[in-house]
């Protein structure tokens, strides 16, 4: 029984000596570096789904109830497949064009949709675009959406800082405090 006893120390030593061998601190170490790599690749990766976006993400100007001829650009990273996009417009913004378009991807990257809107009320509203790209058998998708505004922009109201606060706006409460040491 004391044989045993006494035995327990020296393997507790001994596996504390082992975690701080150089050898398990090398592969800990290279392990920790393969995790930062990994880290570091996946940070620079773009997000889930089709690689397009919009060249121009500033809002069109259209005047009420004035139909305007407006051309959304796509940049695609996809060289080789098929591009589908479906168009919608928000409900005040009347859609004259078609709505569907398809584009036979090329390495120049660069696709024009062009579209023909009348806005019945002045505001901002959406184009809504559902893009799919089908390269091979996979298939893609994304959606995006460009911003219409109609008539002018709202200005936004600052607040106005007064210069003196009065007694009569400061508003004293009941308080009571506990220090706890």
């Amino acid at each position: 029984m004391i044989s045993s006893v006494m035995k327990m120390p020296s393997l507790v030593i001994l596996f504390v000596l082992m975690a701080c061998s150089p050898q398990n601190n090398h592969s800990a170490a290279i392990s920790v570096e393969k995790k930062a790599a990994h880290v570091s690749v996946n940070a620079h990766q773009p997000k889930p789904g089709a690689s397009v976006r919009l060249e121009s993400t500033k809002p069109f100007s259209l005047q009420e109830a004035i139909p305007a001829d407006i051309k959304l650009v796509l940049l695609a990273a996809e060289t080789e497949g098929v591009m589908d996009v479906e168009i919608g417009a928000s409900d005040e913004l009347i859609l004259s064009s078609q709505e569907t378009m398809q584009f036979q991807l090329s390495p120049n990257g660069r696709y024009e949709v062009p579209l023909k809107l009348t806005a019945r009320l002045a505001g901002r509203y959406y184009i809504n675009l559902h893009v799919s790209i089908r390269a091979g058998s996979q298939q893609m998708s994304r959606v995006l959406s460009a911003i219409v505004q109609v008539g002018d922009e709202p200005q936004l109201q600052k607040a106005q800082a007064s210069d003196a606060v009065s007694s009569d706006d400061v508003i004293s409460l009941p308080a009571q405090e506990t220090i706890i040491p």
